[in-house]
């Protein structure tokens, strides 16, 4: 009876418990209420927001505006509106005395309306018929009068909401942004292809930088880095004269900040004509000169090359995809430690990527940031010299079982490539192919750069160096589309966080990174990549044997059939039943070599079959076993009781 009476109150206590709810729900109470189930806490606001936040210096008013009424019948954008004012609603409860929210809802023809506009906000027609246009932006503005604005929220985007508001607080809270040099032989701010006669668009990527960040393009040939530069981004480059090289030097010196991207082959190193370059125009890019004081050596002439994390391509729209050695997709176990530039990202893609290490008797610190597998080896460049079947990579291809570092950290005292100070440049006058040439005293030219020569840099130098350019570019990492008229980037990998934590650690920011790297993308079924890798293998091995059997068979088929001298073929028996069996063994290998490519998916198929059990009658039929229990253990208690 006693065993009666718990029941009773267990049920009784669950029943006060749900009508609570019920009643809290019914009054508001628990509207904002919700659980972050979700690996990463993606909806819970995370420790750089809040230090964004306590560390406003000055009041913000936010406006968010927000079509409801036109958009009654879109409901996923209408559900996107409700997490978007949610989130707005989490930054003011933070800081309600230097946060303040405005809804606004812009109907058709009303102050509201104009109000957007003039603030140049977006408006987008739901369709051609009706001519009301929705509103979904933000702006904000500081007691200063700075102004930021998010013209319109991207669904497709709401994975980086969070960080898109928090670099709106920090932006607002910062009068004097970040300046980047960009110094750049690639055509990264777009420019113009000769062979279509069009221009190009800037990369995705800068749009990113120019997000965060005031962009200054620095020339290939500048004597000086302007002062106002806070750190310096060098992509590619290629035979810098030495007055160049010096100023790199001693910018980084005085305690400037760089990131660099060299490549032994970058991909998107093209001649103004828009045609494939000449083979024997290189398109390597290094800072040997610098690097050696820095304790830094790019492995020459070699591409790394990594059978674990190559990246599959495809070859036509008949042909199968194969592994490219030369391209590679990293992820967590392949970035070293727990630096901030790499925490919690999950995915960047290189291609065709050089090696970095520590030079020998080098006295900095070498810390790789980003490592391969140790299936890995140094391929020779000259495999990649119009390479059309990337499966000749495969050939030859002997893991050393080192793993070796594509990004690198580089921290220590340093002394300059120039020990006798800046070098001597030539002025000629253009005007005058003969005009005498006079060297300019290297003691003046410093002087007039208003800097001392360093020796020695100031204080330990910070230098982040990535042996590939092909990371910046948009083919590995970001799906670009038109939305309405706008360029839209839908990323996939995790490349462009990566270039822009880098820099902000390098300028000083550290908040904003670990919100940015909670955007998660793609989750890998890594034992399925490891199946199909190694069924790839046992393919390719496979294939070759069959296919030297093939020719070889063909071969003597072709020797049995050559006509003779006069023309008139004439078999012996012996010699026709030669030509049967040949003819039976073609057919056989030809059918053996249809199975092994039949075969390639067989253990992918195997396993999504088993996992298709396990989803639809293992879990059900474990379900229902622990009903049936729970249902026969009660039916015993009742009839003990």
């Amino acid at each position: 009876m006693n065993k009666k009476l718990l029941f009773s109150g267990v049920g009784l206590g669950l029943v006060a418990i749900i009508t609570v709810v019920m009643i809290g729900i019914s009054n508001g109470v628990m509207n904002t209420a919700r659980f972050d189930l979700t690996e990463n806490q993606l909806y819970t606001v995370s420790e750089g927001t809040k230090n964004i936040v306590e560390g406003l210096e000055q009041p913000v008013e936010l406006y968010f505006f927000y079509s409801n009424e036109v958009t009654k019948e879109i409901p996923d954008l209408r559900h996107y509106a409700k997490r978007v004012e949610e989130l707005l609603q989490e930054y003011e409860l933070l800081a309600p005395d230097k946060i303040t929210l405005h809804v606004i809802d812009p109907v058709p023809f009303s102050e509201e309306e104009d109000q957007a506009m003039e603030y140049g906000l977006q408006g987008v027609a739901p369709s051609a018929i009706s001519g009301d246009k929705i509103y979904f932006g933000l702006v904000g503005k500081n007691a200063a009068g700075s102004q930021e604005i998010i013209g319109f929220f991207q669904p497709n985007k709401e994975q980086f909401l969070e960080y898109e508001l928090s670099q709106m607080l920090y932006r607002l809270s910062h009068e004097k942004s970040t300046v980047i040099g960009l110094m750049s032989s690639l055509q990264m701010q777009g420019g113009f292809d000769m062979a279509s006669r069009q221009p190009t668009p800037a990369w995705m990527l800068m749009s990113e930088i120019d997000r965060v960040f005031d962009v200054n393009t620095v020339d290939l040939t500048a004597k000086e880095i302007d002062k106002e530069i806070d750190v310096l981004m060098i992509v590619h480059p290629k035979d810098l004269p030495d007055r160049t090289l010096y100023a790199i030097d001693q910018f980084v010196l005085r305690g400037g900040k760089a990131m660099i991207f060299v490549d032994p082959n970058a991909e998107l190193d093209i001649p103004m004509g828009g045609m494939p370059s000449d083979p024997s125009v290189t398109k390597t890019s290094e800072l040997k000169k610098l690097f050696d004081q820095w304790g830094v050596e790019l492995t020459e002439n070699s591409v790394l090359g990594d059978a674990k994390y190559a990246m599959v391509v495809g070859m036509g729209r008949e042909s199968r995809s194969i592994r490219h050695l030369g391209l590679q997709g990293y992820g967590p176990a392949n970035f070293v430690g727990r630096d901030v530039v790499t925490d919690q990202l999950e995915l960047i893609n290189v291609g065709t990527a050089g090696i970095l290490s520590q030079r020998e008797g080098a006295t900095t610190d070498f810390t790789p940031l980003i490592e391969s597998s140790s299936e890995s080896m140094p391929i020779d460049l000259a495999l990649f010299n119009n390479l059309r079947d990337p499966a000749m990579l495969a050939d030859g291809f002997i893991p050393t079982g080192d793993s070796y570092a594509v990004a690198a950290r580089v921290k220590g005292i340093v002394n300059t490539a120039f020990p006798d100070g800046a070098p001597n440049v030539e002025e000629v006058n253009t005007e005058d192919a003969d005009a005498e040439v006079s060297p300019v005293d290297s003691d003046q030219e410093v002087e007039d750069v208003g800097t001392s020569h360093l020796k020695v840099s100031k204080s330990e130098i910070n230098v982040l160096i990535v042996a590939d350019t092909d990371i910046l570019t948009d083919r590995l990492w970001v799906r670009v589309q038109d939305f309405f008229g706008q360029r839209v980037a839908s990323p996939w990998a995790n490349n462009a966080d990566f270039i822009v934590n880098g820099l902000e650690h390098l300028s000083g920011s550290s908040d904003l990174i670990g919100i940015r790297s909670r955007g998660q993308f793609s989750r890998p079924f890594t034992r399925v990549q490891e199946i199909q890798r190694l069924a790839e293998e046992k393919f390719r091995k496979s294939e070759k044997e069959l296919s030297l059997r093939l020719q070889e068979t063909e071969r003597e088929l072709m020797a049995l059939q050559e006509p003779p001298e006069n023309g008139i073929l004439s078999l012996s028996e012996e010699q026709e039943q030669e030509l049967i069996k040949f003819q039976d063994e073609k057919a056989k290998i030809r059918k053996q070599l249809r199975d092994v490519q039949h075969q390639l998916n067989k253990d992918i198929k195997d396993l999504g079959a088993g996992l298709k059990i396990i989803n639809i009658a293992a879990v059900p039929l474990i379900l229902t076993l622990f009903a049936l229990g729970f249902a026969l253990i009660k039916r015993r208690r009742e009839s003990l009781v």
